[in-house]
């Protein structure tokens, strides 16, 4: 465990070599309104949480969160301009079911995928993060894989095409077999 730690700390170190820490947050939607977030304590902060439609596999807000969102990325950045934000989808409440679905169909990753990036241009996040609550099997894992490539692809097209940074791409995920 100890090497594998060292290990993952070089490669952070020779990816990003002037970083000196990532601090990041989760922000609940319906705890707080945005400007009580401190942002100057972090690097990187997560509207969570986005939600995955059951019947369409796409990624959408609830309507009581439509006024956050929409404030979120500029009301951090006017206390921290340099705050990357990100929009988390998934969370603790959200079934774990509908995700292992989505990803195991082709075209149901592509219309996840495409529908965040989407959300994620239009409320002006920086990245977007999954917060898949937890993979059971493991073609779970394999799927969550797939997703995962075909999103960063789909990401650095999207870039390709606007012209814009291409989003950050995190997850927040568990698998114990």
């Amino acid at each position: 465990m100890e090497r594998q730690l060292q290990v993952l700390l070089i490669s952070l170190i020779l990816i990003c070599p002037t970083a000196i820490a990532v601090k990041v947050g989760y922000w609940p939607a319906s705890d707080l309104p945005p400007s009580s977030v401190d942002a100057s304590l972090y690097t990187h902060l997560l509207y969570a949480f986005a939600d995955l439609n059951p019947q369409t596999y796409e990624v959408t807000v609830f309507a009581a969160n439509q006024e956050s969102i929409a404030l979120f990325t500029s009301t951090v950045q006017k206390s921290n301009p340099s705050v990357k934000t990100l929009l988390s989808i998934g969370g603790g409440n959200a079934k774990m079911e509908d995700f292992s679905t989505m990803a195991a169909d082709s075209s149901l990753r592509k219309k996840f995928i495409g529908s965040a990036i989407s959300l994620a241009r239009q409320y002006s996040f920086h990245g977007v993060d999954l917060d898949w609550e937890y993979p059971q099997t493991l073609a779970d894992m394999e799927n969550w894989g797939q997703l995962f490539t075909e999103w960063k692809a789909a990401v650095v097209e999207e870039s390709g095409t606007s012209g814009k940074d291409p989003l950050l791409l995190t997850a927040a995920v568990y698998f114990s077999n």
